[in-house]
C-alpha cells in the first residue's frame, strides 16, 4: 500500500512537471515573438529616415546614418544579453525548484521509511510480547500441570499413608481383639480350673471326712521328692556358672583362628537342648572384634571326642574394627586348617564395622560352611540391602538386590527404588555382568569391572532412561535446579587407593538428552530481546529437547556439542564447569518466525548459583 502511493505522487509530480515546463516554454516563445517583433518595428522606425533622406540630394553627409546604425546595434546586443541572462535566471530557478522537488521526495520518502521501520519495530516488539505472554503461559501452564502432578503424587502418598495407618490401625485392632481372645480363654481357663480345684477340694474334703487313702496318696511324699531333687539338678545345670572351663574353650577358640580370644563368662543350657552362652567376647590380639553373646549349640556326643563339632553358633551384637579387616581371610584360613572343630552353620546379628572413613549400617550375616570348614553359602542384609554368595570353582557367584529406599554407603548419595546385580568375583576382581536399577522416576542399567588388591578402580558403561534430572542434580548441588527427562549413554572410570576415596576423582564420558524441561539460570529469549544492549543473568527457558556430549576429568565437566530445541528457538554452543562451579563458555541463539529472525552470539560466565549471558 505504501509503495502504491509513494508510485501515484511520483506520477503526479511528474504530470506537474510537465506543465510547468510547458508553460515556460510557452512564456518563453511568446517573450521571443514580442521581442523579435519590437527589434522588427525598430529597424522598420530606424530604415525610414534613412529612406527618405537617401531621396535627398547626392551630397548629403551618411555619417549619421551610421552612427543611429552602430546605437541600434549595441541596442539590440544590449537586449539580447538581458535576453540570454531572464533564460540563465529561468534556468537556474527550475534546477532549484527541481532540486527542492527532489529533496521534498526523498524526505518523504525518508519519513515513509522511518514509518515503515517504526511499524515493523511496533510489529517486532508485539510479536516479542506476544511470544513472551505465550511463553509465560506456557510456562503457567506447566507449572499448574507440575503442581497438580506433586497434588497427585501427594495425594497418592496421603492414600498409602493413610492406608498404611489404616492397615496399622487394623493390626493394632486385631492384635488387641487377639489379646482379648487370649485373655478370655485365660479368664475362662482359669474359671475352669478354679471349677475343677472346688471340685477336688470337695472330693478331698469328702475322702477325709471318710478317713478314705489311695494307693497313689500314700505315694505322694515319695514322688513329690524325686521331681523336686530332679527339678533342682536340672535348674541347678541351667543356671551354673561354667567359668572354670573358660580358660579350655578361649585356647580351643584361639587354636582355631591363631589370634587370642578372651571370654567373660560362660554358662551352658540343656533346655531345648544343649548349648554354651559365652558373654563379652573379644577376638584378637588388640581386641578388634567384640561381641556381646555368642550361643554355641554343639553336638553333644561330640564335646568328649577328638573333633569338636559345633551344629550352629549363634552371634549378637558385635562390633569389628576396620583394622582387623585384611586379617579375616588369614583367619579363614588358620579355621580350614584346624581339623580339631567342625563348625557348620554361623549366625551373626545387629554386626557393626566401625570405620572413620565409611559410615557402613548394621547388618546381620548367614554362614553355611561345609565340613573342611570352607563358605558353602552366605547370606548378607541390612534391611535394605541383601547379598548372596556361592562359592564354587575358584570363584563366587555373587547376587545382589536392594528394595526402596536404599543408599549406597560409598558415592553420591543416590536413593534408588529398586536396585539388582549379578557378578563373578575371583581373586582380586568382580566382574559385574549387569546391574540394574530404578530411580526417580526412570531407569538406569550397565556393567561394571571392580579391581582391588592394590589400588581400587571401577570402570564400566551406564545408561539412562526418562530420569528426572531436577532430583538427580539435588544430589550433586543445590546451585542449579533444571528440570526434564534425562537419557543418557556413558563410560566411567574410577581409582583410588582406599575404597572410601574411590569417588573422588571420577572420570566419564558420553552423550545425553534432556527431553521437555526448563533450563535453569540462563534465558535465551530474554537475551536476545535486549537486542544485546546489556548482560542478562538468571530466569530459566522452557524447552523440548537438549542433546550434547559431557566429559568429566579432575571435577571438571565439559559440555560440548550443545542443541536446544523450544519451538521458534533454537540454540547451540558448549560450555565448562570448574571445580569451583564456575562457567566459561559461548553459545548461538536463533529465533525464527515467518515475519522476523533474530540472532545473538553470547559469552557465557559466572557461576551455576549466577550464569551470566554477555553479547559478543
Amino acid at each position: 500500500e505504501a509503495a502504491r502511493r509513494r508510485e501515484e505522487e511520483e506520477r503526479r509530480a511528474r504530470e506537474q512537471e510537465d506543465e510547468r515546463r510547458r508553460r515556460d516554454d510557452e512564456d518563453r516563445s511568446r517573450r521571443e515573438e514580442e521581442e523579435a517583433g519590437r527589434r522588427r518595428e525598430e529597424v522598420e522606425r530606424a530604415s525610414a529616415p534613412v529612406t527618405a533622406k537617401t531621396d535627398a540630394p547626392a551630397e548629403f553627409d551618411l555619417s549619421g546614418l551610421k552612427s543611429m546604425e552602430d546605437r541600434i546595434a549595441a541596442e539590440f546586443e544590449k537586449q539580447q544579453e538581458e535576453l540570454r541572462k531572464r533564460e540563465e535566471d529561468e534556468e537556474r530557478r527550475r534546477d532549484q525548484d527541481e532540486q527542492a522537488r527532489l529533496a521534498i521526495e526523498r524526505a518523504e520518502r525518508e519519513e515513509e521509511a522511518r514509518q515503515e521501520a517504526e511499524r515493523r519495530e511496533a510489529e517486532d516488539r508485539e510479536r516479542r510480547e506476544r511470544m513472551e505472554q505465550e511463553r509465560s503461559e506456557r510456562e503457567a501452564r506447566e507449572r499448574k500441570r507440575q503442581e497438580e502432578k506433586e497434588a497427585r503424587i501427594r495425594e497418592a502418598e496421603e492414600r498409602k499413608i493413610a492406608a498404611a495407618h489404616e492397615r496399622q490401625r487394623q493390626e493394632e485392632l486385631k492384635v488387641e481383639s487377639e489379646r482379648r481372645a487370649r485373655e478370655e480363654a485365660l479368664a475362662g481357663r482359669r474359671k475352669e480350673q478354679e471349677e475343677r480345684d472346688r471340685k477336688r477340694a470337695e472330693v478331698q474334703a469328702l475322702k477325709k471326712s471318710k478317713a478314705i487313702r489311695s494307693p497313689l496318696e500314700k505315694g505322694k511324699p515319695f514322688i513329690i521328692g524325686i521331681v523336686a531333687v530332679v527339678a533342682v539338678l536340672v535348674g541347678g545345670v541351667q543356671l551354673m556358672p561354667m567359668n572354670t572351663y573358660i580358660p579350655g574353650v578361649e585356647k580351643l577358640a584361639s587354636d582355631h583362628i591363631k589370634e587370642p580370644v578372651t571370654i567373660g563368662s560362660m554358662k551352658i543350657s540343656i533346655l531345648g537342648g544343649f548349648s554354651m552362652n559365652l558373654d563379652d567376647v573379644k577376638l584378637g590380639a588388640t581386641q578388634d572384634v567384640k561381641i556381646d553373646r555368642v550361643t554355641l549349640s554343639p553336638d553333644f556326643g561330640s564335646v568328649f571326642g577328638d573333633v569338636k563339632v559345633v551344629r550352629r553358633i549363634d552371634v549378637d551384637t558385635m562390633s569389628v574394627a576396620q583394622e582387623v579387616l585384611p586379617r579375616l581371610s588369614k583367619w579363614m584360613e588358620a579355621g580350614l586348617a584346624d581339623k580339631s572343630v567342625q563348625i557348620d552353620r554361623i549366625v551373626m546379628t545387629n554386626v557393626k564395622i566401625e570405620s572413620t572413613a565409611l559410615q557402613l549400617p548394621s547388618f546381620d550375616a548367614d554362614l553355611q560352611l561345609s565340613p573342611e570348614g570352607s563358605i558353602e553359602h552366605a547370606k548378607v542384609s541390612d534391611g535394605k540391602l541383601d547379598v548372596d554368595l556361592k562359592p564354587g570353582n575358584n570363584e563366587v557367584a555373587i547376587a545382589v538386590s536392594a528394595s526402596k529406599g536404599w543408599i549406597s554407603p560409598i558415592g553420591p548419595k543416590i536413593e534408588f527404588t529398586d536396585f539388582s546385580a549379578t557378578a563373578v568375583a575371583s581373586q582380586n576382581q568382580i566382574r559385574v555382568s549387569e546391574f540394574k536399577a530404578l530411580l526417580y522416576g526412570g531407569a538406569a542399567k550397565g556393567s561394571a569391572l571392580i579391581n582391588w588388591g592394590g589400588p581400587w578402580s571401577i570402570e564400566g558403561e551406564l545408561s539412562t532412561e526418562r530420569i528426572s534430572l531436577q532430583e538427580l542434580m539435588a544430589v550433586f548441588t543445590q546451585e542449579a535446579k533444571s528440570s526434564g527427562q534425562l537419557e543418557s549413554r556413558f563410560r566411567f572410570s574410577m581409582a583410588a587407593p582406599e575404597l572410601p576415596a574411590l569417588f573422588n576423582q571420577p572420570k566419564m564420558d558420553g552423550s545425553f538428552a534432556i527431553r521437555k524441561g526448563d533450563l535453569d539460570g540462563v534465558d535465551l529469549v530474554r537475551a536476545l530481546q535486549v537486542g544485546g544492549r546489556e548482560n542478562v543473568q538468571g530466569g530459566a527457558t522452557r524447552f523440548e529437547e537438549i542433546t550434547g556430549t559431557l566429559a568429566l576429568s579432575g571435577d571438571r565437566y565439559q559440555f560440548r556439542g550443545l542443541k536446544l530445541g523450544s519451538g521458534l528457538l533454537s540454540a547451540t554452543g558448549g560450555f565448562d564447569v570448574a571445580p569451583n562451579n564456575d562457567i566459561s563458555g559461548k553459545t548461538y541463539v536463533e529465533l525464527k518466525s515467518q515475519a522476523a529472525q533474530i540472532r545473538g552470539n553470547f559469552a557465557l560466565s559466572g557461576s551455576l548459583k549466577a550464569i551470566v549471558l554477555k553479547p559478543n
